[in-house]
Order: C-alpha cells, then sequence, then structure tokens
C-alpha cells in the first residue's frame, strides 16, 4: 500500500512543478542585487563574515547567511548573472520540499493518501513569491531543512535531526519553531521524552542569545511587536485566508467589519466578484464538513491545526509584517489539516473541496503572476540590465541619473520605482563590480548642483 501511495504521488509532484515553470524566465530584481553584491567576496575571511553573529561588511539586516549570502556566492560564482540556473535550482528546492511532505504524511497518517496534501501544498498561491523572487528562497531552505529535520526525528535518528536544525537555522531564523513541531509530533505519538532533546534545547539557547544579544533585531516600521490578542487574532485570520488561496492584494482591499472597500469593485471588476465568491464557498465548505467530521477525527485536526499555528508564532505579533512568503512551513500544517478533512468525507464532498480550492488558487496564480513585483520589477531590471550592457560596457565617468518627466504627476515615479527594482546603486555595483559606484535616482537621491551627470529618462524602461 505504502508504493502505492508513493507512485500515485509522484504526477502531483512533477505537475506542480511544471506549473511553476514560468518562474525560470524571470531576472534578478531589487533585495537579489543587493545579496549579490554582498557576495562579491574575494577571501575566505570574507565568506566566514558571512556568519558571523558581529556586524561586518558581508552582514544584511537578517541572519540567513546559508540561504542568501552562501547561495548568492556560490551561484554567481559557477554561472555569473544568468538567473536560469537560480531559479532552476529553486524549483528543485520545491520538488524535494514536496518529497519531504509526502514522507512525513506516509509517517503521520500511513492509513491516508498524501496526494491531497501535496495538491494543497504544491498548487498554493502562497508559493508564489518563494518561488518567483530569489531572495525568498530562504523560506524554501528553512522548509525543506526543517522538513528534513522532522522526518528525521521520526525515523529516529537524533544526529541528523540536529544537523538538519541547524542548516535550518542558518537558512532563516523561524527555524526556531522546529523543536516545538517536534515536542508536538511527540506528544500526538504519545512517544514525549524531554531528555531526548536536551541538545536541540541547547542549541535553540544559543543561537537565540546570539541572534537576539549580538546580531539584533531588524529595525523598520513593519518589524513593531504588537503583542494583543486581538491584533494577533487578525494577524491569523489573514494568514489562514491565504492558506485557502486569497491573493495577497486583498489585505489592501479590506476595511473595518471586514467590508471590501469600494476600490476593490473598480481595480478589479471581474475578480473581486470571482474572489469574494470562491472564497466564501470554500470557507464555508471547509466549515461544514470539519464540523461533520469533528468528533471522530478532533486529535488529528487538533495536532495539524496547531501545526499550522506554531509555526506562525516567530510572526503572529508583526501584524505590519504580513507576507504570504511567510507560509511555507505553517502551509504544511494546513496542508495536513486539509488532507484530512477529505479523507473523513470522501466521496463527492472531498472531491468538491479539492475542485474549490484548485479553481480559487489557478487563478489566484495568474491574476499574481500579472501584477506581482517580483515579475515586474524583475522585468524592469532586466531591460535596464541590457541597456547598460549595450551602452556602457564601462561605467562612464559621470554619474548616471534617471530622471521623471517634467511636472510629473504623484503617480509618475518612475525613477523611484527604477531605484526599487535595482536597489539603488547595487544593481550597478554588482555589473560594474565596483563597490563604490554613485547612480542617482529623481525623488529619492539628488545628485549635487555642481555634479556633471548623464541624465536618462527612467519612463523608457517601462511598457505601458
Amino acid at each position: 500500500m505504502p508504493s502505492k501511495k508513493r507512485n500515485k504521488a509522484t504526477p502531483v509532484i512533477i505537475f506542480s512543478s511544471f506549473f511553476y515553470f514560468a518562474a525560470l524566465i524571470n531576472f534578478f530584481s531589487a533585495d537579489d542585487w543587493f545579496h549579490l553584491r554582498l557576495a562579491q567576496i574575494s577571501s575566505i575571511t570574507e565568506f566566514l563574515n558571512f556568519f558571523s553573529f558581529s556586524a561586518t561588511s558581508q552582514s544584511a539586516s537578517f541572519y540567513r547567511p546559508l540561504s542568501t549570502q552562501v547561495f548568492f556566492f556560490i551561484f554567481h560564482s559557477l554561472f555569473g548573472l544568468n538567473a536560469f540556473f537560480y531559479y532552476l535550482f529553486g524549483l528543485l528546492l520545491f520538488v524535494l520540499i514536496l518529497l519531504q511532505l509526502k514522507n512525513l504524511v506516509l509517517v503521520l497518517f500511513p492509513k491516508i493518501s498524501p496526494i491531497t496534501a501535496l495538491v494543497v501544498y504544491g498548487f498554493s498561491v502562497t508559493n508564489f513569491t518563494r518561488l518567483y523572487f530569489l531572495s525568498a528562497y530562504q523560506e524554501l531552505f528553512m522548509v525543506l531543512f526543517a522538513l528534513l529535520a522532522l522526518n528525521a526525528h521520526l525515523r529516529s535518528q537524533g544526529k541528523k535531526t540536529l544537523l538538519f536544525f541547524i542548516l535550518a537555522l542558518l537558512s532563516k531564523e523561524t527555524a526556531v519553531v522546529i523543536p516545538g513541531l517536534i515536542l508536538l509530533i511527540d506528544l500526538y505519538q504519545g512517544k514525549l521524552k524531554l531528555s531526548r532533546h536536551l541538545p536541540l534545547f541547547l542549541f535553540t539557547a544559543i543561537y537565540l542569545y546570539l541572534r537576539l544579544f549580538h546580531f539584533g533585531l531588524a529595525e523598520g516600521d513593519t518589524y513593531i511587536w504588537d503583542f494583543s490578542p486581538k491584533m494577533a487574532l487578525n494577524t491569523l485570520m489573514w494568514y489562514t485566508l491565504w492558506s485557502f488561496g486569497a491573493p495577497e492584494l486583498l489585505v489592501d482591499y479590506i476595511g473595518g467589519g471586514l467590508r471590501p472597500i469600494p476600490r476593490f469593485y473598480t481595480d478589479y471588476p471581474f475578480f473581486s466578484y470571482f474572489i469574494l465568491f470562491f472564497l466564501l464557498v470554500l470557507l464555508g465548505s471547509f466549515t461544514f464538513l470539519i464540523f461533520r467530521s469533528l468528533k471522530k477525527n478532533l486529535r488529528q485536526y487538533l495536532f495539524t491545526g496547531l501545526f499550522f499555528v506554531v509555526p506562525l508564532l516567530p510572526v503572529l505579533f508583526l501584524p505590519h509584517h504580513k507576507f504570504t512568503l511567510e507560509l511555507g512551513l505553517p502551509l504544511v500544517g494546513f496542508s495536513l489539516l486539509f488532507a484530512l478533512v477529505v479523507n473523513s468525507v470522501k466521496g463527492k464532498w472531498g472531491t468538491l473541496l479539492v475542485v474549490l480550492f484548485m479553481i480559487l488558487n489557478l487563478s489566484m496564480n495568474y491574476l499574481t503572476y500579472t501584477r506581482h513585483y517580483s515579475v515586474n520589477r524583475s522585468r524592469l531590471s532586466h531591460r535596464l540590465y541590457d541597456y547598460l550592457t549595450t551602452q556602457y560596457p564601462q561605467y562612464p565617468s559621470d554619474p548616471l541619473y534617471f530622471t521623471d518627466p517634467e511636472n510629473a504627476g504623484r503617480f509618475e515615479d518612475y525613477a523611484k520605482q527604477l531605484s526599487l527594482a535595482t536597489s539603488r546603486a547595487d544593481m550597478f555595483k554588482v555589473i560594474y563590480n565596483d563597490p563604490n559606484l554613485v547612480v542617482y535616482f529623481d525623488g529619492v537621491n539628488q545628485p549635487p548642483e555642481d555634479q556633471p551627470v548623464i541624465k536618462i529618462k527612467a519612463q523608457d524602461f517601462f511598457t505601458r
């Protein structure tokens, strides 16, 4: 039986990976250029600086050395600025995640097929940013190592569990929840024994001390902690809606009382009604079916529900920092819960639930592709890259100055958008391998009045 389940799961994994093949034509953008600049090193000491908890010239705002600095260093060394191979590696990580998810389902719930969980995880619109934005690969790295750690724990491989846990911590700080998930699994299986997890607790304590008191917390308006239950529930609600298939952009169109603002219907005359209809039908059907089967599956539902909430704890109290890319690990719990509900009702009701999920998520993947910054900024920086390598093989003696049209309105901020796509001067520093280059963008950083510059119209890189 287990071998048949594995064979049936293979086509789902293959098809879901092919579904994101459009990512292979994406280019670098925004933070990608910043990380590429950090990865331009010339000594072993600078490489080791990637892993330092003290500030160095190779440090980023977050401690994610394996999934950012090391990743960009290796791939830039091997493939230069050929983005295809970077994105191909991302798809490989995604396939490996699905394989590990399949193994997790087979061990935790051997009586059900992993196919539904793979469908839910594989086609979720929340995967979009993780696969179309290279600087979000930190989530892919962390989720893969987290699942490897959990599966190693289920096989009683303590040393491998610790190794994968450490690799996950080096990929993204939200991996600190892994010991909590291990304890949750032990409680569910009735095998809780705290003494055997002492190495995990020790490494967690050491990491938290170094991360909090040496490296420090991220700063900015979006990283303001709010521990009020009301705000936490609101944040949890949004992560739940996104898990079902609501597009990330929906959060910008919902006002007080959870009512859509009028602009939602004018900005999306078709998709506004489409989203609301299918989301409400899916939520209603899921709620009905979960209550219908609650009595016989309460323990499993509670376990998988907590498997969704526990990985959200590092971001649950950051109400101004809500993004779908954070759902990489929580979505594992959601997929398990969804699969259990479908398996408990079976027949046409289970099929209906999966069909509704697929309709909503496939269409939202399309909508996101047409609007998402990871795609639009990628195209923008690619056009500029082609222009620069053709017109300026060497950076000119006078700095470049990207200008907006005269008397431009507040929506015609082409230069500002260009600066976001290029991470200001980081793109130029990478292309010309010069960390001291200066580039000016209208409305962002103006050149001194006596500074000779080469003016370039920023709007020329935008297509209408």
